[in-house]
């Protein structure tokens, strides 16, 4: 998987590059809720976002490190 593919998506859709990796993460977490991502794409892109330091916010208001 590419950071330049993952972050393209995320400029042609939002129109601005995101602020950090952990944004990049939460807009492929709400494209997996809103189900315009399947589970298995989802947890590509989960794990390798998470492998490059990228924390939800999620996980980041429940206290999970």
């Amino acid at each position: 998987m590419l950071m330049n593919t993952l972050v393209a998506s995320y400029e042609n859709e939002r129109r601005h590059a995101p602020d950090s990796i952990h944004a990049l993460l939460d807009y492929y977490q709400m494209k997996y809720i809103s189900q315009e991502i399947d589970l298995l794409v989802y947890k590509e892109i989960y794990r390798f976002l998470n492998k490059e330091g990228a924390v939800s916010s999620h996980d980041h208001s429940i206290g999970y490190k």
